[in-house]
């Protein structure tokens, strides 16, 4: 895969915040969202029977439907075999975690009261199919 860097030379704040933040120029990614983030911790158990993964994936599914941008984080104690995760100071259900799911809702930086409130709910709906599928 190859990159590709530029540099835009950029006369004043004012050119920079309508085509860097604002967005209205169309040029250019939007960059400094404001974001509402949640995130849930996906033990190994729910892997471990056919029904716990099709539960999970359900869960996942519904969730990501609330969630503009989710990433998988892999990067857990669990795949630690040696330490078992005990040498760090994380809450304990970190350390069962096969990974850690994250959604993420934003809205623009004139956003309502309403686009905030909204975005926040969104993320915490995502997050709480996940919650319904630990409990189930």
């Amino acid at each position: 895969m190859d990159g590709k860097s530029s540099v835009t030379e950029i006369a004043s704040l004012h050119e920079w915040f309508q085509g860097w933040v604002d967005g209205r120029n169309g040029e250019q990614d939007l960059v400094g969202l404001p974001v509402a983030l949640s995130s849930r911790f996906v033990p190994a158990k729910d892997h471990e029977t056919e029904s716990g993964r099709a539960e999970l994936k359900e869960a996942l599914m519904n969730a990501f439907a609330h969630s503009a941008f989710s990433q998988i984080h892999i990067t857990t104690a669990y795949g630690f075999k040696g330490s078992k995760g005990l040498g760090t100071s994380v809450h304990p259900s970190w350390r069962t975690a096969l990974y850690q799911v994250i959604f993420v809702n934003s809205w623009y930086w004139d956003g309502t009261m309403a686009d905030q409130q909204l975005a926040h709910t969104e993320s915490t709906k995502a997050a709480n199919y996940l919650s319904i599928a630990e409990q189930g």
